[in-house]
């Protein structure tokens, strides 16, 4: 037989071997005459389904009644406008579940057109097939959960795949390594050698040299820390781990596999730790500073610099430290210093610190201060290990207890007027203690700075301040009453009122000292400043704010708020707040001096906050966000109103939400109606060639049943893709099809069983995008509770509220968890909060025996 020939459509035999072919392939053909009535479908493939063909002049509504009820309406429909004919109207694809004679719901994909139409273009007669695809719904959902875990895996280990192919020379990346570093694969591969050239030339000879060492087989795994070029020019440490996996008949790598991860901020903390130390070490010999670590169990201690041999002091290094330390200090010392160091030992004390005598090995007392603290306790919190540090205190100590008395005296004096009595010893560039002190700085420390107060003057001062200073030391000013901003120890600018003069001038008229008296104003200029900038911020705030009192009148109104209502600026404040707020906000107190008192009483100490709508003179419907706090004014309560407009920004994300949902159905509808029907419509002639060849000629015959299923499995997976990227469309049941699918999916995979209830009942009509966000939410729901609840039993629940809002509930019998645990603010749970708010609705979470989500959003 000649294979090239072309099949008879009217031989029997042919017609024979088309059927059986089709029925192979689990399709068949199905025809209808739209003036009779009459309709068949193909019969073996019936047969070979255990399915009714219904055969006779009333087929479809046979057939219909066989179709599972949520698909039944779409599948009649798809006919009546098949029979209206007309060019938008000439093909129609539906799929649906219909039952088998053993009473099984199966799913089938029947796709037809108009095959022959009259002279005045009605439609005469429609032919098509039907297709089995129970198998590939079934595995739809196994394939989703698949790519969840696997997209979920790559992303909790942070980890990008590469893999090498040294014949070649070529390298195969994943998207999260190119989106690690910053490039495109274009970009990547514009450079020779795209790796190597953008590792950082101080790495380069370690990593070849590692490289040739696995290659060369000398290391059984490859571990790789590098600096690497992103695309914005930074360097960013990476780690790569991998090892061949492939090798040639000559023992030569042919094939390399690993992955890469993000070890930048790691490696830059580890950097900054050791710069860390090397600057602690230098400020530490600086600062004249003693370090040492104790072992709290030997007694054993060990001294990090030489600053005992400084100050003459023996450093009792060695065992029992802390005894041999001890008879150093001096007896009325030592029991306040005991104590203290005890009681941190045994847990009892934050941190340990005291001041003492302690005798040097020239028999001589010097004032220490010691400070110290455990860093390291075991499980029952005994003391591990202490580390503290020693300063030479004795000049300040000595010169404190000189003029303690005296100072005492002055301290109580100045404390009331915040003030300090300083003096500058020009030759010695000095100031005494209580200015170092009243600066917040330890006097010993503020001496070994002859630059103290041009370090901690504030930039734009000091040349003023700085002036005035040699005037008076030169004789030209006798006194100079200066205000000015010093940097105080606890990192604040502080405000300063400074009156000085010199004294003990020299024959040249130079004074040897400056004597001053210096109050901090920082209270009074904060307050100054900040009620200037508050009225400023208010003048400037897009929020609208107003203060309104007991009696309902407005004591305080920015322009924000006056614009709001289309007032002249200024013109609200002493007037009772206008009728028309109060119709667009009843929240907001009455004008009438009760009303304000009963909203206080409901609210005080509370803050109320809602989104409403604003009637704006100039026509225009807001968006805004009120907040209505109790706040009392001028010794008298009132009512403080925030309005913030965010008409933009919810007109903007509803916009986006739209846009995306409108993409991804544009992208579903492209893979199943284009690719998916171009691909069937490949497989079917490769199918009809398949027989039309010889027996004789198996091999060519066994090479196209090969393309065919390579094609049928191309179908499944582009179908699969469109399904997962838009599950929910009203020619497929909408919202309530989407989820029935979801949940006997779900329990036909012999898991945890999964029930839907409709009792929406086709009464409210539900937006696409609408219907997208609540089958998102019921997804990640019944997504929580089978992956970590341990659910047995899920329920989804679509139904109707009495105030006529849409509402899904979720329930499980699972473990669930508290309600302000961890788990309650997951990035799932985040994002069903935010598809609920996209659609102005609420999304409500209970614990208890199990987890209820409950989900409720307006019809519009």
């Amino acid at each position: 037989m000649d294979p090239t020939r072309r099949i008879d459509t009217h031989d029997p035999t042919a017609e024979s071997q088309r059927r059986r072919a089709l029925a192979s392939a689990h399709v068949g053909s199905w025809s209808r005459h739209l003036v009779t009535g009459v309709a068949q479908v193909d019969l073996v493939w019936c047969q070979s389904l255990n399915l009714d063909p219904c055969a006779g002049p009333d087929h479809i509504e046979r057939w219909a009644r066989r179709i599972h009820p949520d698909d039944a309406d779409p599948f009649l429909r798809a006919h009546a406008d098949l029979k209206a004919g007309g060019p938008a109207r000439a093909e129609f694809e539906l799929e649906y579940r219909i039952l088998t004679l053993d009473s099984r719901w199966l799913w089938v994909l029947q796709r037809g057109r108009i095959t022959r139409t009259a002279p005045d273009g009605r439609a005469l007669e429609a032919a098509g097939i039907c297709i089995e695809i129970d198998a590939r719904k079934r595995a739809e959902v196994e394939a989703h959960e698949n790519e969840q875990r696997l997209a979920t895996a790559l992303w909790g280990a942070r980890a990008a795949f590469w893999q090498i192919h040294r014949p070649s020379d070529t390298a195969t990346r994943s998207p999260y390594w190119y989106a690690m570093t910053g490039y495109s694969r274009e970009a990547w591969d514009e450079e020779p050698q795209p790796w190597l050239s953008r590792i950082h030339p101080e790495d380069r000879p370690q990593v070849q040299r590692l490289m040739d060492e696995h290659l060369e087989g000398r290391s059984q795994y490859l571990e790789l820390r590098y600096r690497l070029r992103c695309a914005n020019g930074a360097w960013k440490w990476i780690m790569d781990r991998g090892r061949v996996v492939e090798w040639d008949f000559d023992g030569q790598p042919v094939a390399l596999i690993g992955v890469s991860i993000d070890i930048d901020e790691q490696k830059r903390a580890e950097l900054a730790l050791r710069s860390t130390e090397a600057r602690l070490e230098t400020a530490i010999w600086g600062a004249g500073v003693g370090l040492y670590e104790l072992d709290c169990i030997t007694g054993t201690t060990f001294w990090l610099n030489d600053w005992c041999a400084r100050f003459d002091i023996d450093p009792c290094e060695g065992a029992e430290h802390v005894d041999r330390w001890d008879q150093n200090i001096h007896p009325e010392d030592l029991p306040a210093a005991r104590a203290r160091f005890s009681g941190h030992i045994a847990g009892t004390e934050e941190y340990y610190d005291a001041e003492y005598r302690i005798r040097t090995r020239s028999g001589r007392w010097r004032w220490i201060f010691e400070r110290g603290r455990v860093i390291e306790r075991d499980a029952a919190g005994k003391a591990l290990r202490l580390v503290g540090t020693c300063m030479d205190i004795d000049q300040r100590k000595r010169a404190e207890l000189a003029v303690r008395e005296s100072e005492q005296r002055l301290r109580l004096a100045l404390e009331g007027g915040r003030g300090c009595l300083w003096e500058w010893d020009c030759e010695q560039r000095v100031f005494n203690d209580a200015y170092y002190l009243f600066h917040g700085v330890d006097p010993a420390e503020g001496r070994r700075d002859p630059e103290f107060w041009r370090n901690r003057a504030h930039p734009d001062d000091v040349a003023r301040i700085s002036d005035a200073d040699r005037a008076v030391t030169d004789g030209r000013l006798e006194a100079y009453n200066a205000e000015y901003r010093v940097m105080h120890a606890d990192g604040r600018w502080r405000w300063m009122v400074d009156r000085f003069r010199g004294e003990g001038r020299d024959e040249n008229g130079r004074a040897r000292r400056l004597v001053g008296f210096a109050v901090d104003i920082t209270a009074e200029v904060e307050a100054r400043e900040a009620m200037r900038a508050q009225a400023t911020l208010l003048n400037l705030m897009r929020d609208a704010v107003v203060l309104v009192d007991r009696s309902g009148i407005v004591r305080l109104a920015n322009p924000a708020f006056h614009a709001l209502l289309g007032a002249p600026e200024g013109t609200l404040i002493g007037q009772p707040i206008r009728e028309r707020v109060i119709a667009a906000v009843p929240e907001f107190p009455g004008i009438t001096q009760a009303g304000v008192q009963q909203f206080m009483a409901r609210s005080y100490g509370a803050r109320t906050t809602r989104e409403i709508d604003w009637n704006h003179p100039d026509g225009r419907v807001l968006r805004l966000v009120l907040t209505l706090t109790p706040l009392e004014w001028e010794g008298s309560l009132g009512v403080l109103g925030v309005l913030v407009d965010v008409t933009a920004e919810k007109r903007l994300e509803r916009q986006i939400v739209e846009a995306a949902a409108r993409e991804q159905r544009r992208l579903s509808s492209d893979l199943h109606d284009g690719l998916g029907q171009e691909l069937t419509g490949i497989a079917l002639m490769l199918k009809s060639i398949a027989g039309g060849l010889a027996e004789g000629v198996r091999p060519a015959r066994a090479q196209l049943d090969e393309i065919v299923g390579l094609v049928n499995h191309a179908i499944e997976s582009a179908r699969v893709l469109a399904r997962g990227i838009a599950p929910v469309s009203s020619e497929q049941g909408g919202l309530p099809g989407a989820l029935r699918t979801l949940a006997d999916s779900l329990s036909a995979m012999r898991g945890p069983k999964v029930r839907f209830h409709d009792r929406l009942g086709g009464h409210c009509r539900i937006t696409d995008e609408a219907a997208t966000h609540l089958f998102r939410i019921a997804q990640e729901a019944v997504a929580n509770a089978l992956r970590h609840a341990s659910a047995r039993e899920v329920c989804i629940e679509l139904g109707a509220t009495e105030a006529g809002e849409v509402q899904l509930e979720i329930r499980d019998d699972g473990q669930g968890f508290p309600e302000d645990s961890a788990a309650s603010r997951g990035i799932g749970i985040q994002t069903m909060r935010f598809r609920a708010e996209a659609l102005r609705g609420t999304l409500e979470l209970h614990s208890t025996a199990g987890v209820t989500v409950r989900c409720r959003v307006p019809v519009d």
